[in-house]
């Protein structure tokens, strides 16, 4: 079993799963945050996008439009409203 272990590079010890598997597991969440954060923000952009286009596009025959935003985006309005 020592010869399989020392073969595969398997070694128990504090520092290869406190500090070796912690800081892997560190790197991974701060990875996945930062893809999270770039994809919301282009999803953000293409929403703003998106409905610049549809106000230039219907503002001759309509008399206002309703917006609706998921939780904590109000924000987007200001954006959408800006030219």
């Amino acid at each position: 079993m020592k010869e399989f272990l020392k073969k595969k590079n398997i070694i128990f010890s504090a520092k290869r799963y406190g500090i070796d598997a912690l800081s892997a597991m560190a790197q991974g969440l701060f990875a996945s945050l930062l893809i999270g954060t770039i994809i919301s923000t282009i999803g953000e952009q293409t929403g703003i996008e998106i409905a610049r286009q549809i106000i230039e596009k219907t503002s001759d025959f309509v008399d206002g439009y309703y917006f609706s935003f998921p939780f904590n985006r109000v924000h987007m309005l200001a954006k959408i409203l800006m030219k």
